[in-house]
């Protein structure tokens, strides 16, 4: 697959694959659609793209879906872990909580991966505990 029809084919799975998982996570635990994902990824072509223009590609999507705000995290990590399972990087998706200042429940999400250096720069602070991660590792 060369770069241009990369970057057209991942275009489309970053604006189409969020919207079909967001009705999907209303009918289906989390742990069946990250199954689904890593089938996906699985029957995948790799994908020949840097991590940082899929994050760029992922962050533009999201800045771009104002629907999003509440789940921003959560679907922008999803699509993270599939975009950047199919370079055939081990990417772990983790999913975390914590009790704000008012008593809310807060929950957040977010990639770590030994394969990309960059990924430790968002790991969140110590007041988020883990409380769930699953892990793709697909190298070639």
């Amino acid at each position: 697959m060369n770069r241009l029809c990369a970057i057209a084919e991942t275009l489309a799975d970053v604006w189409l694959l969020p919207a079909r998982w967001r009705r999907r996570l209303a009918r289906a635990p989390l742990p069946a659609l990250l199954d689904e994902i890593e089938a996906a990824v699985k029957r995948a072509p790799d994908l020949p793209l840097t991590p940082r223009t899929i994050a760029m590609l992922v962050h533009r999507r999201a800045v771009l879906t104002i629907r999003w705000r509440r789940t921003r995290c959560l679907l922008s990590g999803l699509l993270l872990l599939y975009l950047l399972g199919r370079t055939r990087r081990t990417v772990t998706l983790h999913f975390g909580c914590r009790i704000k200042d008012d008593a809310r429940l807060s929950g957040h999400c977010w990639l770590s991966s030994p394969d990309i250096p960059e990924a430790d720069l968002f790991l969140p602070g110590k007041s988020m505990e883990e409380m769930f991660q699953r892990t793709l590792n697909l190298k070639a």
